[in-house]
């Protein structure tokens, strides 16, 4: 079997070869997600001297249309949704803290199966990142991933943070539960949340992701989550010119912190998913 694997990143790509020899033909798993004839039709064309390509492009939004040379039904999903901002921060009073909410990442698959059930053109959205959280307001959550009817949900923002007569604490986004360790569907890290007495949480990691949650501040912004294919952003702390950031794909963006009165933060804005679409063709002689 030949496979394409052109300009990925490295990440995804050994992401790529550790789920491809999970599903060949003619092993269980591929028939009870392909179906016998569908995995049977596979090896006949193997058997006959066509020996098949795996072909991954990357995705945007609007119509996917079916290729010409495409071999079978089923396409190959693998990508995330959007991941949710940090949420801002504000000081009113010098003696005390402010630290705000990293964002949540977007839920990612892997490699999952979709039936296209004769279609030959099929809609398709990347989910936006999050907006960050200006001081007064709570990170946005991440846009939807859809391909057709598969949606993977994006990750809720960080909560803002505002000390005015107390210290003031966000919560961290929280990501769309799915799946374990055997599943092609995975959840996203969820955001950390703030401290204002210690280092404020980092960013949870996706399931079985390569990539970790974002760096929590001392007393300032917590981390944001990670999805399977992007870090989380890094908390801030204004008093050290410290701006949050945002990751990669899909990853939560980094909480706002604050130290002094009159002071102000915004959140980092969550990073947009991605969605790459893989299928089988066969190779010419």
């Amino acid at each position: 079997m030949f496979i394409n694997l052109a300009g990925l990143p490295g990440k995804i790509k050994d992401l790529y070869n550790q789920v491809l020899t999970r599903a060949p033909a003619s092993t269980a798993l591929s028939n009870t997600i392909w179906t016998n004839a569908k995995a049977a039709s596979l090896d006949a064309s193997v058997a006959n001297g066509y020996p098949l390509e795996l072909v991954t492009v990357q995705l945007s939004t609007g119509t996917w249309t079916r290729p010409s040379d495409m071999i079978g039904d089923v396409v190959f999903l693998s990508g995330c949704a959007g991941g949710g901002g940090g949420g801002g921060a504000q000081t009113l009073n010098s003696n005390y803290y402010a630290a705000a909410g990293g964002g949540a990442a977007g839920q990612s698959a892997v490699m999952l199966p979709y039936p296209l059930r004769g279609a030959t053109s099929v809609f398709v959205s990347i989910g936006a990142g999050g907006s960050g959280g200006n001081y007064y307001s709570a990170g946005g959550s991440g846009g939807n991933t859809l391909f057709g009817d598969c949606r993977l949900t994006g990750g809720g923002g960080g909560e803002k943070a505002t000390a005015s007569y107390t210290h003031a604490a966000g919560a961290g986004g929280t990501a769309a539960y799915a799946g374990d360790v055997d599943s092609l569907v995975r959840f996203g890290g969820n955001g950390g949340s703030g401290s204002t007495s210690t280092y404020s949480d980092n960013g949870g990691t996706a399931l079985l992701s390569a990539f970790s949650g974002g760096v929590g501040r001392y007393k300032g912004g917590a981390g944001g989550g990670s999805s399977a294919f992007g870090q989380g952003g890094n908390g801030g702390r204004a008093a050290y010119s410290e701006t949050p950031t945002s990751g990669g794909y899909g990853g939560g963006g980094g909480g706002a912190g604050t130290q002094l009165g009159g002071t102000t933060q915004n959140g980092a804005p969550g990073v947009s998913g991605v969605l790459y679409l893989s299928y089988y063709r066969r190779v010419s002689a």
